[in-house]
């Protein structure tokens, strides 16, 4: 962690080679989870596919950024600490048990 409490684990979600790049970054000392790019999240079949399952405990904040269009299958189930979600505009599905 650095000393600003951000964890830098600003990273591309894995997508296949066509689709526009996104990336997500957690930021420790709020609990937020940001999500950003342009297209639609991945769906994910098991937790383990998640990248920020390690720290899925402390997501407290979720925010997708305007030009995400679709928020993934099981993308975000298991935040058991999760109390607030903002979706920007653009997002028209949520996947299958997103939040569950």
């Amino acid at each position: 962690m650095l000393s600003n409490g951000i964890i830098e684990r600003k990273s591309r979600l894995k997508q296949s080679a066509e689709q526009t790049p996104m990336y997500w970054e957690f930021e420790d000392e709020d609990g937020q989870l940001t999500i950003s790019g342009e297209g639609a999240m991945p769906d994910y079949r098991d937790e383990e596919e998640r990248p920020w399952e390690e720290i899925r405990s402390r997501i407290q904040v979720i925010c997708v950024e305007k030009g995400v269009t679709a928020i993934g299958a099981r993308a975000f189930a298991g935040c058991d600490a999760l109390t607030e979600v903002y979706l920007a505009e653009t997002v028209e599905r949520v996947g299958s048990r997103a939040f569950r």
